[in-house]
């Protein structure tokens, strides 16, 4: 059993929710869909949930997950337990946040981790935590580090770049040990998804950190290596059309798989206003090799 850390409530993968707080409590604020258990947050409320997870002298996994973490999972029953057991699902893709409706429980809004990060930096940076971004090419984590040197004076900010393999092979020890060794209170990770959810699943419990989050193509963002959407374009939910534009060749074909088969499998769930029963099937589908 997950608790989230700023819920009164718990998530069971065979029990489902347990309400412990009355009724309108964070406790009672998770939408599952297919069997991921979503923290129906808000984004000030999210921050608030990040900021108690790093006064805490534990682990915690954060997953900022879009509607290719449902492909995955839908396709891989290990990725899918892996988001069950992850201590906070932040909703990071429009779409599900769309889907969510109509459920009796749904998502506010959406949480991207590109939003999140400054927010956890000026954090860090005002409380005296120690920050490790791992991840992207040396070119860009460079030039994010410079950048955030700039933006956050002060910061006691590490990173570093792993070859690409060095977290799959013998090499990942490492990289491991490189991060262990600087002991940060937060860890950000840019391998891409499902890699760093799984990189963090296998690794974060024992580097010493408090919360270890994937946050993707943010450091592409922070590096100056891709623009973001117009607050505009992400306020209406379309930050999707705007990557797309940016990288056709590359999210032309994802995009595309996940409307033809995330949606419809989604759409599909019997019993979408139940959100006992959605995590109670979640669980069995996590126990068959095809998650259908």
């Amino acid at each position: 059993m997950r608790a989230f850390p700023c819920f009164g409530g718990r998530v069971n993968a065979t029990e489902g929710v347990e309400c412990e707080g009355g009724a309108g409590s964070p406790g009672d604020r998770v939408c599952v869909l297919r069997g991921v258990p979503f923290a129906a947050l808000r984004f000030g409320e999210a921050l608030e949930c990040l900021d108690r997870m790093l006064c805490e002298e534990r682990f915690h996994h954060v997953v900022t997950a879009n509607t290719d973490f449902l492909f995955h999972a839908r396709c891989d029953p290990a990725f899918a337990e892996l988001l069950r057991r992850a201590d906070l699902v932040l909703c990071d893709g429009a779409p599900l946040v769309w889907l969510s409706r109509l459920r009796s429980v749904h998502i506010p809004e959406r949480v991207a981790g590109a939003d999140l990060v400054p927010f956890l930096l000026e954090g860090a940076r005002a409380r005296g935590l120690r920050v490790f971004w791992l991840g992207g090419s040396r070119e860009v984590a460079r030039a994010a580090a410079e950048a955030i040197g700039l933006r956050y004076p002060g910061l006691d900010f590490h990173w570093y770049a792993p070859e690409v393999g060095d977290v799959d092979d013998a090499a990942a020890m490492e990289v491991v040990e490189r991060v262990r060794k600087v002991a940060p209170a937060l860890l950000l990770v840019s391998f891409g998804a499902p890699k760093a959810e799984r990189w963090i699943a296998a690794h974060g419990a024992g580097l010493g950190v408090r919360v270890a989050v994937g946050v993707g193509a943010a450091i592409d963002f922070a590096g100056g290596r891709r623009k973001r959407a117009p607050r505009w374009m992400r306020g209406v939910g379309a930050e999707w059309l705007f990557r797309l534009l940016q990288e056709p060749w590359r999210l032309g074909c994802r995009y595309l798989r996940d409307l033809l088969v995330v949606v419809p499998w989604l759409l599909g769930e019997k019993g979408r206003g139940d959100v006992r029963g959605s995590v109670e099937k979640g669980a069995a589908e996590g126990s068959r090799a095809g998650m259908v």
